[in-house]
């Protein structure tokens, strides 16, 4: 009994659930608005509708136009909950002049069945094209690739002049290739003036060459044009040598074309999108060049070849400035050759001046024993000076005297790297109370090679003589340290 209430109940769940349907979409036109001031014989009728879909989930959309009861244009889409906006455009060539009828439907359908829909109707006139306004243009230039790969995208690149007394509005410039149909957008062309119009058209995938038909037109006025489009296999291959380069050098790029008939066309080179010149490729299909750029930072430098293009990223920097490194060593070894040359000039100073005789009391300066000069200006008492001038006469007179051994060393600048040290004994003054320290003279350079030659013989002597070698360990063995420090005892 409690398995058949359970089944009950879940039948009766799925019963309930099965009757639980969504609320109905609804659809509702808010305003159609005519664009064009005013309609004339073969322009394009340009139509904005608003409309408001109320519903809980994405519905499929039908809009459809009519112009006279007939349909001419229609477009579907998926539409959720809110207000959207559509523009149709129809190109009323085929309509004559006088008023129509123009009607928007909107259909919500699901499963191929309309399940709500809303429709709105206005009335407008189209014009007939007054005979006594003058209307002319002329298609003057066509600039379209000689060559092109089959099935990629090319350029053609249209001059438009408006030769006519009026200016021209809803202008439509259409090409046709192969049977398929490309058009522009619309644009306006002044009286007098010229346009350039671009539109791109996708070639065919079969080889061979084909006529391009170009129409330019507006309702009032038309012009024709025809070209020739050769599709074969083309690839141009484009490199250079670096990608990163100082501004006050050249940047190579070289790259080769292949073609099936190899024409004698230019490659034009481009310096960051802007036109830099044109060079011929060889007969074999390579080409070079050098480019340079004046301001650092990313450039690009382009190739285009039947409307083939390719692009190369480069950087130019500022060029490092090279200051060059001073030799420390040099250096140190030319400022120990100026040392020396001081010290020479120091004591051939000191020996000229040891010789000099100082006469008059107006001299001024007088050189001392180490060759630097005495301002006596500085000196309150001048009668101080000339004391000091008589002492150091008497006591060089008393050094000689009482040394009669001593000898004046004469050194020869060339040999001198040093100041001469002066070794100072105390001698007796004249009063025999004041000890006087008079300039004893250096040893020569015999006597000092001599004492150094006793002090290196004596640390020989110093020195233990080993009788056997042999009797020293080796170094591996345990005992090596212990008789090593034996014997130098």
């Amino acid at each position: 009994m409690k398995n058949k209430i359970i089944i009950f109940g879940i039948a009766m769940a799925i019963a309930y659930l099965m009757n639980v349907s969504y609320a109905s979409p609804i659809v509702k036109i808010d305003e159609i608005e005519i664009l064009n001031d005013k309609i004339f014989v073969g322009d394009v009728l340009d139509v904005a509708v608003d409309f408001n879909i109320v519903a809980e989930k994405t519905q499929f959309v039908r809009l459809s136009l009519y112009i006279d009861n007939k349909i001419k244009d229609t477009h579907t889409s998926y539409y959720s909950d809110g207000k959207f906006t559509y523009n149709f455009h129809y190109d009323m060539e085929m309509l004559s002049s006088g008023n129509h009828d123009l009607k928007i439907k909107i259909d919500v359908l699901k499963d191929d069945k309309t399940i709500d829909s809303a429709s709105q109707t206005e009335l407008f006139n189209i014009e007939q094209i007054s005979t006594s306004v003058y209307h002319n243009i002329k298609i003057i230039d066509i600039k379209i690739p000689k060559k092109a790969n089959p099935n990629t995208e090319i350029p053609i690149i249209l001059t438009i002049e408006n030769t006519g007394a009026v200016d021209e509005a809803n202008m439509i410039a259409e090409i046709e290739i192969d049977s398929k149909k490309y058009k522009c957008d619309y644009f306006y062309l002044d009286k007098k003036q010229k346009k350039i119009v671009t539109s791109h058209i996708i070639t065919p995938l079969q080889k061979g060459e084909y006529q391009i038909n170009i129409k330019v037109k507006n309702p009032y006025v038309m012009d024709k044009a025809t070209a020739n489009l050769n599709i074969e296999d083309i690839s141009v291959i484009f490199k250079t040598n670096t990608i990163n380069e100082s501004v006050d050098k050249y940047i190579f790029v070289y790259g080769y074309v292949r073609q099936e008939t190899p024409n004698k066309e230019y490659i034009y080179i481009y310096h960051d999108n802007v036109y830099e010149t044109k060079i011929m490729p060889d007969r074999d299909g390579y080409f070079s060049y050098f480019s340079k750029f004046e301001e650092e930072g990313e450039h690009i430098i382009s190739t285009k070849i039947y409307g083939i293009k390719n692009d190369i990223k480069v950087n130019t920097y500022e060029p490092e400035i090279f200051v060059p490194e001073i030799n420390q060593s040099n250096q140190t070894e030319d400022d120990e050759v100026t040392d020396e040359q001081t010290d020479r000039q120091r004591n051939e100073t000191a020996n000229q001046t040891t010789d000099q005789n100082i006469t008059g009391e107006n001299q001024t300066n007088m050189t001392g024993p180490t060759g630097h000069f005495i301002n006596i200006d500085n000196i309150e008492e001048k009668g101080l000076f000339v004391i000091a001038i008589i002492l150091l006469l008497l006591l060089l007179v008393l050094y000689e005297t009482t040394n009669p051994k001593a000898i004046k060393i004469k050194q020869e600048p060339e040999k001198v790297s040093k100041p001469i040290k002066q070794n100072i004994l105390p001698v007796k003054s004249i009063d025999e109370k004041t000890p006087v320290f008079p300039i004893k003279p250096t040893k020569s350079f015999a006597q000092q090679k001599e004492e150094k030659q006793k002090i290196e013989k004596a640390k020989e002597e110093a020195i233990p003589e080993i009788e056997d070698i042999s009797e020293i360990p080796e170094p591996t063995e345990a005992v090596h340290w212990v008789s090593f420090r034996n014997i130098i005892r």
